[in-house]
């Protein structure tokens, strides 16, 4: 009776977990961990992408590593934070696979770097117009003059 030996490898894109542990302002750095795991294990970390809750656009891109340092933290740090990840393996049936994300919280006051007030102005029939201010969650009109 012959016996035949056969090695089957069964190869994967990596699947990523991203831990971050929330933190204050104050505690001026903090970590983002990515963890792949995936066959084959010899993983190339490409880039990790923070984005704000509900939208698309990418607001910073740091190169890829298993460990993000964040430094001199701001409430402007919260949001997403993406791992990507490749192996060499191209194709999944996980559509998910090859990134993981996780959101961070920097509890804190608003950086120096943002607008402290934001004028809107609005023309009413052409008749009108208001001067809006608004500084640190206070909204109220300003000024009505005559629009000539």
């Amino acid at each position: 009776m012959k016996y035949i030996s056969l090695f089957l490898s069964i190869k994967d894109k990596p699947d990523v977990a991203v831990s971050v542990t929330n933190t204050t302002a104050t505690n001026v750095t903090t970590d983002v961990r990515c963890e792949a795991h995936g066959l084959p294990d010899r993983y190339t970390y490409i880039t990790w992408e923070h984005t704000w809750p509900g939208h698309a656009l990418v607001l910073r891109s740091y190169p890829g590593s298993e460990v993000l340092h964040l430094n001199n933290l701001t409430y402007e740090y919260s949001g997403f934070y993406t791992c990507k990840v490749e192996n060499g393996v191209q194709a999944s049936r996980n559509p998910r696979a090859g990134a993981g994300k996780a959101y961070l919280l920097v509890e804190g006051n608003l950086s120096n770097t943002m607008f402290y007030y934001i004028n809107i102005i609005i023309i009413l029939y052409s008749v009108l117009y208001f001067l809006f201010k608004w500084t640190r969650n206070i909204f109220r009109v300003f000024r009505v003059m005559l629009y000539r």
